[in-house]
């Protein structure tokens, strides 16, 4: 086992909450992973809630959120909204343990907005695209994840429920998370059509507040 530190009980942390769970995760159990006692464990993490936070962190530092000089911020959302999606899938239990651990999602959630700021978009078209994605990833991902759980039901030819059935069996997949994440940008040119065509990253890094 390699030495403890911060960054391996989170990433054991992590791999334990996807494995099995967030009511699977305690100190005690953690420490039996790692081979140590659970006590030891509190010299680099308080509590069990400062543990999860860092291993829900690591999780979200694989999201694909830096930027990428001159690129348009269509590209931004299609860049970023994938990745988010993509690890979501990926740690579909501890995505799913996001509940109450609001603080492990501030990192990103700035990177994110420098991000659209640096590229010049205004504070108020910022909140719209924020509320609207927000909601949408949220649920989206949430229910994917919860729909690859089950196991549905042959739909019998002359039920007269089957067509309604079929699409909602049908509705979380790659075909359809586009759809909804074109109907998002869609909407900002809508609502400013001049500046929505010239959000951009700028070409030199050294004028980015991105961190």
């Amino acid at each position: 086992m390699a030495k403890l530190s911060k960054e391996l009980i989170a990433q054991e942390a992590l791999n334990l909450l996807n494995e099995q769970g967030e009511s699977a995760l305690s100190m005690r159990a953690l420490g039996a992973r790692l081979g140590v006692s659970a006590m030891s464990l509190y010299t680099y993490y308080s509590s069990r809630e400062e543990l999860v936070t860092a291993a829900l962190t690591l999780m979200r530092q694989e999201y694909d959120n830096a930027p990428i000089p001159g690129e348009f911020w269509e590209d931004t959302i299609w860049r970023t909204t994938t990745s988010i999606r993509a690890v979501g899938l990926k740690y579909a239990k501890a995505y799913s343990t996001q509940h109450g651990y609001e603080n492990a999602a501030r990192g990103h959630a700035r990177r994110i907005f420098q991000l659209h700021r640096d590229q010049g978009m205004p504070l108020e078209a910022y909140r719209r695209l924020y509320s609207m994605l927000e909601a949408y990833l949220g649920g989206f991902i949430s229910k994917e994840i919860d729909q690859r759980g089950t196991t549905f039901e042959p739909i019998a030819e002359d039920d007269p429920d089957r067509e309604w059935m079929l699409i909602a069996e049908q509705a979380y997949n790659d075909y359809t998370f586009a759809g909804g994440i074109s109907l998002i940008i869609k909407g900002m040119h809508l609502l400013d059509p001049e500046g929505a065509a010239t959000w951009r990253t700028p070409e030199d890094p050294a004028t980015w507040t991105w961190k």
